[in-house]
């Protein structure tokens, strides 16, 4: 047989046996399976209700098939009969040896934290005072009113970035660790759901009455839903931002200005504090100082809280372009390190030397860093310090230059 032969038989054979993947979303309705065939890995995004036939808060009966994981999962634990049921669908379209995996049991105790880190397995800055996670664009900020505030109102960032692809382009984004954090640990996520903590199997009646053991997750997702019911009539339509919103003042209540998710291979957080989440946090990098690596926060159009920040030893590093003013701190990285991770070679470097008192009001340098470009004892300089926007609600005492550490040739940092 010569080899274009075999070239044609193995590819009639591969298109004969190769089942193209897909993710489902179904159910169990009246003892038969309905399903539709969703993206590889848009299951998890569709509600059931989404689909003629299907409709949302049937949790012993509801799942959805992850073809990334060859896994079922159901909301609740579903009858045994029922998992046959989906792996004999399944396996009529070629997709075989499923497991099946419930996300929550009422019999087991719940667990409110992973270890001692909320965000263990995160990609984090070495002293990890900043988290690294992912978000697409304005989707990720989900607010009351809105709607898609599921897990509450805040910013949603993910742990990982093939997550946040899948509600448009994904970017890396950087946070202040929070101060409180619940850790919701395979629990079920009610609004999102749309579970009714009324009729489910719960096995004690009352879902206020529960006798088992019950998370702060779980009760204070039953007390919103019911509240959110009673306030709009039943209309779940308004009910259900009207219950994230609700999830969020409760939590909020607690002391916890985040939540971080924990749900089968998903994981992502929502910040509630606009403080973590401030725009003007621009850049974190890694610069050796000469005492080995510390990792540099740099603020950009920084607000007096992010100055303090900034000051830990007196000494503010500072550049600005046209418009824009950056800071950090001074003792962690010296302006060359600063201006090259920005792009900012052409800008004007700056050191802050902010009153004990007041850090609005301070002395400025012009660092010796300026030799790279057209600022070194320019006339001009002190005049657009002075007229930046940066320090229109500041008091400059005094702009001076620094040149006592000028050494070397300079010369060759001009270009």
């Amino acid at each position: 047989m010569n080899q274009e032969l075999k070239n044609i038989i193995l590819e009639a054979v591969y298109e004969a046996t190769t089942v193209e993947k897909y993710d489902y979303i179904g159910g169990i309705v009246q003892g038969e399976v309905i399903a539709e065939r969703v993206p590889v890995g848009k299951s998890q995004v569709y509600q059931h209700n989404d689909f003629p036939g299907l409709y949302s808060g049937a949790n012993h009966t509801n799942w959805r098939y992850k073809s990334e994981k060859n896994q079922v999962f159901w909301n609740l634990n579903p009858e045994s009969e029922d998992k046959i049921r989906v792996s004999d669908f399944l396996s009529k379209r070629g997709i075989v040896n499923v497991k099946h995996k419930n996300m929550y049991n009422y019999e087991e105790s719940l667990k409110e934290s992973l270890g001692t880190d909320p965000f263990d397995g995160w990609d984090k800055s070495k002293d990890g005072k900043v988290i690294i996670g992912w978000r697409a664009g304005e989707i990720s900020n989900r607010n009351h009113g809105k709607g898609g505030n599921t897990e509450g109102d805040g910013t949603y960032i993910s742990q990982k970035k093939e997550m946040a692809e899948m509600f448009g382009d994904a970017k890396p984004y950087q946070f202040h660790r929070p101060k409180k954090t619940l850790v919701v640990n395979e629990e079920p996520l009610w609004i999102l759901w749309e579970m009714d903590p009324i009729n489910p199997k719960l096995p004690d009646g009352n879902p206020l009455e529960d006798k088992h053991k019950e998370s702060i997750w779980g009760k204070l997702n039953k007390i919103a839903i019911l509240q959110a019911d009673k306030t709009t009539g039943g209309d779940w339509n308004k009910g259900q931002t009207l219950a994230g919103s609700l999830l969020t003042k409760y939590i909020k209540k607690l002391g916890y200005d985040s939540v971080v998710i924990y749900s089968g291979e998903d994981v992502w957080a929502v910040l509630f504090n606009p403080d973590i989440v401030k725009e003007s946090f621009d850049s974190s990098f890694e610069a050796d100082y000469g005492r080995g690596e510390e990792y540099v926060e740099v603020f950009k159009n920084p607000t007096t809280k992010e100055l303090l920040r900034c000051k830990p030893h007196h000494e503010i590093g500072a550049v600005l372009s046209d418009k824009d003013a950056y800071v950090w701190n001074r003792q962690l990285a010296y302006h060359g390190h600063v201006m090259t991770h920005l792009k900012l070679t052409d800008g004007l470097p700056l050191m802050l030397i902010p009153d004990n008192t007041n850090v609005n009001r301070m002395d400025v340098m012009v660092t010796d860093a300026s030799r790279r470009g057209k600022w070194h004892h320019n006339p001009e300089t002190a005049e657009f310090v002075k007229n930046h926007p940066f320090f229109r609600n500041k008091r400059l005492d005094n702009v001076s230059y620094w040149d006592e550490d000028v050494v070397g040739d300079w010369t060759l940092l001009k270009s």
